[in-house]
């Protein structure tokens, strides 16, 4: 009886343990059909969004995939998170004096905020609710089977879209696009969330054909 309500404990502070991370799934891609195999010189990646070091991440981790496949690619080191003509002006100084003949560019294209509040609740084996854990039930439920018993609590979670553009700077005009979402953007640790977004993205252009 000991040990079994020790595993209890135990089980309850590892998942007492785990919080809600971002996860990214694509939308769409596209691709041009001339743009299969594309050759560049030089790939420029940069980016526009409201955090600089989000920006950071993607700039690093993606241009790193493209080196992978034998693309030529640096991070701009230039970040872009507040509108406005000086900011624009910024952009297209970075791009035209990057000397890159193509330019991968990721950009935050939507953002919403759902609130979140949930009371108490027991749970069964699958961990979907089966009861209000309230009143004396609520507590008998917290004394003797707290791995069962999800806490009540209130918060948010936000679910941001971006669209990643590949263009070719000699016609200035998109060769591939992808749209994904990530939800729970706000939740864990920013630099494995923009890793897995970066990874989702490569698989996107591996599947395209685009290198």
């Amino acid at each position: 009886m000991l040990k079994t309500f020790l595993a209890l404990l135990l089980a309850a502070a590892s998942l007492a343990g785990c919080t809600t991370v971002p996860r990214t799934s694509l939308d769409t891609s596209w691709a041009e059909p001339a743009a299969r195999g594309a050759k560049f010189k030089k790939v420029l990646v940069i980016s526009i969004a409201a955090d600089e070091f989000a920006q950071q991440y993607f700039q690093q981790d993606m241009a790193a995939e493209l080196k992978k496949r034998g693309v030529n690619a640096v991070a701009s080191g230039r970040y872009f998170s507040h509108p406005g003509a000086s900011e624009e002006a910024r952009f297209r100084r970075a791009v035209e004096e990057s000397g890159a003949d193509g330019v991968l560019l990721g950009r935050v294209v939507g953002s919403e905020k759902v609130s979140l509040r949930s009371s108490g609740t027991l749970t069964g084996p699958t961990g979907a609710p089966v009861a209000e854990a309230t009143g004396i039930y609520g507590a008998y439920a917290q004394a003797f089977a707290p791995t069962r018993y999800v806490q009540p609590g209130e918060g948010t979670r936000r679910t941001v879209m971006v669209e990643t553009v590949l263009f070719e700077m000699k016609d200035r005009k998109a060769i591939w696009t992808a749209r994904t979402h990530t939800v729970n953007a706000e939740q864990g640790d920013l630099k494995p969330a923009i890793a897995q977004f970066v990874s989702i993205l490569a698989g996107a252009m591996d599947r395209d054909g685009l290198f």
